[in-house]
């Protein structure tokens, strides 16, 4: 007999980021949601993020001990 069950599924060796429709507005809203705290985001939080967010925000954003966010 055959043993079909195969568990060693790869589904990770895709690295294609996930598609995900937001409107501007509400990733407008996240962004500055995350990066409006005394504790900020990582620098690879920052990075994935910064993709998706205008100029006019990322303009502001400062950094400090590799955390991102916007000053008060």
């Amino acid at each position: 007999m055959h043993n079909h069950n195969n568990n060693n599924n790869n589904n990770n060796n895709n690295t294609q980021e996930p598609t995900v429709n937001i409107p501007k507005s509400e990733m407008v809203a996240l962004a500055l949601a995350l990066l409006d705290d005394d504790n900020g985001i990582s620098e690879d939080a920052y990075k994935i993020l910064s993709k998706y967010i205008p100029a006019s925000i990322s303009d502001e954003v400062d950094a400090a001990e590799g955390r991102f966010y916007l000053p008060s």
